[in-house]
């Protein structure tokens, strides 16, 4: 069962390790790879619902917008194996 997030207005639970991230000032790199690592992680799950889907693909653009020196972007023709 997956665990519901803290913070009531995030929809799954991976986002607050998410928001943990980005709202940490300054970066903890730990943090940052938490992030991304529940990102992929929860895509290797295999999501079914759409608006999920999305909402990965967002967060990680988020990180790689954020914080550039430490998430890579991913190459033009990586991007559309993510959603």
């Amino acid at each position: 069962m997956r665990k519901a997030p803290l913070d009531p207005r995030l929809k799954y639970p991976w986002q607050q390790t998410v928001l943990d991230s980005l709202i940490e000032y300054p970066p903890v790199r730990d943090k940052i790879t938490a992030a991304e690592t529940a990102i992929f992680g929860r895509l290797l799950e295999r999501p079914t619902d759409l608006g999920e889907v999305h909402a990965l693909r967002d967060a990680l653009f988020a990180l790689q917008i954020v914080f550039p020196e430490i998430i890579p972007k991913l190459a033009p023709n990586e991007n559309k194996k993510i959603a």
